[in-house]
């Protein structure tokens, strides 16, 4: 079976790869495990891959500055115009999944 990947965009390479970025939230449920691996790629290119250390599933409007900084961002409200740039408007209740990870070598 294929490995799964999480994507990013290129522009979060660095911090990615400098452990400055250890999680990510999509839009919906999404389906990973913990300790599963999977791929990290960039624009769909493969760089590395990464240990997920946990998957929490949430409503948009629970998110805090705790989960903004361990996805990189240095405020809740960032990480939000962040996430309605590339998903459009989110709502409260929304669901929301977050996936934190650790690279592997």
């Amino acid at each position: 079976m294929a490995r799964k990947s999480l994507d990013f965009d290129p522009k979060y390479r660095d911090i990615i790869l400098q452990g400055k970025k250890i999680a990510t939230i999509r839009k919906g449920r999404k389906k990973f495990m913990e300790g599963e691996i999977v791929n990290i790629t960039f624009g769909g290119k493969k760089c590395c891959k990464a240990r997920i250390l946990r998957v929490r599933y949430m409503k948009y409007g629970e998110l805090n500055e705790g989960d903004a900084i361990a996805d990189g961002f240095k405020s809740l409200r960032e990480l939000q115009r962040e996430l309605e740039k590339f998903y459009g408007e989110l709502k409260k209740d929304d669901l929301v999944t977050q996936i934190v990870f650790e690279i592997i070598k």
